[in-house]
């Protein structure tokens, strides 16, 4: 086939695949997300192997763990916030009843504000005929819920089933690419499940540290709202460079009638977050740094193209970057006469395995001689890998 003939049909093989995964984009985001949970679970489950447990056993008392922690978590969370956000709600409403009471007697500016807002019994009126709606709307965000509870159950589902079978996984989609490729790629794969996987813990783990720790100050300082506030700090810390910054300014709009109180608040927040970044980030990456740079760019576009969600997940991105371009920097061993001699001395050794196998009185069995011959081709495939 000739060069152009050949460049074409690669471009159009490209294109394909790539329309085919944006049809698909839903699935491949599952199967990502599955293998990210998986690496990220993996070198705890590899610590339980360690101590003698099975990976069944293993893979039970890791997922269950982090299951039973996150749920009582949010258990304990999910109370407060139901009554804070009540009390909120019956704050507004006796807040603008006491505005149309006081307000038409006040100054010239509150009579004439006072007169632009209806009263309450029409703004009440007209909330009670929307109660539809509203009831619509609130079972439409029920739903989306369970839509994501059932997503998350599939992921964690399919992350089990990746971390069971992590070997036959690799060897899987290894078998896809040349000979002579597959341990550089294998190495890669692993770095990047490493390096994902540490990021999502780090992420995690800091989020829930300071929802905890911002939660136990908050009520200390006598803050209004201690516990959606901390639970709103712990979710705008997975937001890099921009979530820190609202985290630290939520204080002020949770308290605006009292102002030192609030400074104390974000004083305390500050406090927190760095005490997090500087102490238990570094030990849960190892003392490892990602490029500035590099996250950066990373959190920009993410951001672009998935908004929220894009900025969320851009560390994680910004990780598996970072680990293909350190691996691109690596130079690719060279293949010495050494590698070769020791195919030759392994197929010797098998050569003489083979003989005793067929002196044997009764020959050799049909599962050792299918054995012997598997080893007869990985040696054939070593020899064309070490070959010049």
């Amino acid at each position: 086939m000739r060069a152009p003939v050949r460049h074409v049909l690669v471009v159009l093989a490209t294109l394909a695949a790539i329309a085919l995964a944006w049809q698909l984009r839903a699935v491949l985001l599952t199967f990502v997300l599955s293998l990210a949970v998986a690496a990220t679970f993996r070198p705890t489950i590899a610590g339980l192997m360690r101590r003698g447990l099975p990976l069944p056993v293993a893979l039970v008392l890791a997922y269950g763990a982090a299951l039973l922690v996150g749920g009582a978590l949010l258990g304990l969370a999910a109370g407060p916030i139901v009554g804070e956000a009540q009390g909120v709600f019956r704050g507004a409403t006796d807040l603008y009843d006491r505005l149309h009471a006081e307000w038409p007697e006040g100054t010239t500016l509150q009579r004439t504000l006072v007169q632009l807002l209806p009263p309450s019994v029409v703004l009440y009126d007209a909330l009670e005929a929307q109660a539809s709606s509203i009831a619509a709307t609130l079972l439409g965000v029920a739903t989306g819920v369970i839509d994501v509870l059932i997503e998350i159950g599939i992921v964690l589902i399919l992350s089990i089933y990746w971390s069971l079978d992590q070997g036959h996984f690799e060897r899987l989609w290894l078998a896809l690419l040349p000979i002579r490729t597959r341990i550089r790629a294998r190495h890669l794969w692993r770095r990047l499940e490493g390096r994902v996987g540490a990021v999502i813990r780090m992420q995690v783990v800091l989020s829930a540290l300071a929802g905890v720790l911002l939660a136990v100050g908050y009520v200390v300082l006598g803050l209004e709202r201690p516990v959606a506030l901390a639970f709103a700090g712990a979710l705008f810390r997975l937001i890099p460079w921009l979530g820190p910054v609202l985290a630290v300014g939520a204080p002020f709009f949770s308290n605006p009638g009292d102002m030192p109180r609030a400074i104390v608040g974000a004083l305390y927040t500050t406090g927190v977050l760095l005490a997090l970044d500087r102490y238990v980030r570094s030990w849960l990456l190892g003392g490892e740094r990602s490029s500035g740079l590099l996250g950066l760019l990373t959190l920009i576009v993410m951001g672009r193209a998935a908004g929220i969600v894009g900025l969320i997940i851009a560390p994680a991105v910004a990780a598996a970057i970072g680990a293909i371009l350190d691996h691109l920097q690596q130079p690719t061993p060279a293949v010495g006469p050494e590698g070769l001699a020791h195919v030759e001395a392994l197929r010797a050794r098998l050569d003489a395995v083979r003989a005793s196998l067929a002196a044997a009185p009764q020959g050799p069995s049909p599962q050792l001689a299918s054995l012997v011959e598997r080893l007869d081709g990985l040696l054939d495939q070593a020899n064309e890998c070490c070959t010049p």
